[in-house]
């Protein structure tokens, strides 16, 4: 199995290829998911374009994550500052 990352204008391809061309990937279905085959379906949710092909005897699965974008709203709260437990006032003034 080889895994290539290559950053992109939007964000991030990822390229995970094995030599089981003749293998098309498949669904975990009607079996249990601690046998493992959930990677197509995290593939689906997680990422803007995903899919896979054959290439030079290699099956490649690929998907591409976008770099969500940072504005006010979407940014986490600053964390709060530490208090004093006695005063209930900040430790850093």
């Amino acid at each position: 199995m080889r895994v290539v990352v290559t950053t992109i204008q939007t964000g991030r391809l990822i390229d995970v290829s094995d030599a089981a061309a003749d293998r098309p990937p498949t669904l975990a279905v009607g079996r249990d998911a601690a046998q493992g085959g959930l990677g197509l379906y995290l593939v689906a949710r997680l990422s803007a374009a995903h899919g896979w092909m054959v290439q030079d005897d290699r099956k490649h699965v690929w998907a591409r994550l976008d770099y969500a974008p940072r504005s006010a709203p979407d940014l986490a709260p600053p964390l709060p500052r530490p208090r004093d437990e006695t005063t209930g006032r900040s430790q850093f003034q």
